[in-house]
């Protein structure tokens, strides 16, 4: 029969480790976002922003991107902004790599939607970093199954 003080223990434990599995070192690799600019398209107002990943450590970077859909990696902690769409034609698992104390910089297009309630806007983004071992095919095939999430999230920018 289980204590009850065991019962605890396994409870402290697993609220410990839970929340941590799965998820991206920051120690390790470190996102960091700068505003760019604003463009009008018609309607529309976008918001350049661009991100830079840093590896930090001493080993080479192999992580999972897709050939044309590889926004879908990246997410925003603010439902005022979305991705500009885009379409795909031809579209596969990739592999991205980033050398030691190297960074890789990208630039997105956020779609800024029209509120009159939020005059300010502060956001971060994410990236779901899945580091590529060996097979990417099989890497690929377990995030789209359990769609893993190891998001590193960048520095948070306010606009006015």
């Amino acid at each position: 029969m289980i204590g009850m003080k065991t019962i605890l223990t396994i409870i402290i434990i697993a609220a410990v480790i839970v929340p941590s599995f799965g998820q991206a070192d920051t120690s390790k690799y470190a996102l960091t976002i700068k505003q760019s600019k604003y463009e009008k398209t018609g309607t529309k107002t976008y918001l350049v922003v661009h991100t830079t990943l840093k590896n930090n450590t001493k080993d080479t970077l192999r992580y999972l991107s897709m050939s044309c859909s590889w926004r879908e990696f990246y997410h925003l902690s603010n439902d005022n902004l979305s991705f500009e769409p885009w379409v795909c034609t031809k579209n596969g698992p990739i592999i991205l790599i980033l050398a030691p104390n190297e960074s890789v910089d990208t630039e997105l297009k956020l779609v800024v939607e029209k509120t009159t309630d939020t005059p300010i806007l502060k956001f971060k983004i994410g990236l779901n970093l899945v580091e590529v071992k060996n097979n990417i095919q099989e890497v690929y095939n377990e995030y789209r199954k359990k769609n893993t999430q190891n998001i590193i999230w960048s520095n948070s920018i306010t606009l006015i």
